[in-house]
């Protein structure tokens, strides 16, 4: 969830310290903060380079395209290469009608 969003990270942080998110969507709000109680955080969005942190481990993804949401779609989209391995994915989240007919098992 932390590739395929529209999370804004504002500069400043919260006055302990936390990062402080900015939604679109109270749905997407509520993913990122559920990912980072399972360790996994959002830290920063460079241009086309998200970071995650990951059990103390920074993680980097370069975003190479973005299909918004659309109604007709009812999904959003995103190719990403991981920088670490060069390993490209695409990530998918939306309605469940849009997203089971194309859903296979993780590798």
């Amino acid at each position: 969830m932390h590739l395929c969003n529209n999370i804004f990270l504002p500069s400043s942080c919260s006055k302990n310290g936390s990062i402080v998110y900015k939604a679109q969507s109270q749905d997407e709000d509520a993913l990122v903060h559920a990912a980072a109680q399972l360790h996994m955080v959002f830290v920063n969005k460079n241009a086309n380079i998200l970071e995650i942190k990951f059990n103390g481990s920074t993680i980097q993804y370069e975003a190479l395209d973005i299909l918004e949401f659309t109604s007709d779609r009812k999904r959003m989209s995103i190719v990403v290469k991981d920088c670490h391995n060069g390993r490209i994915i695409l990530l998918s989240k939306g309605a469940d009608e849009s997203i089971l007919p194309y859903a296979c098992a993780g590798w």
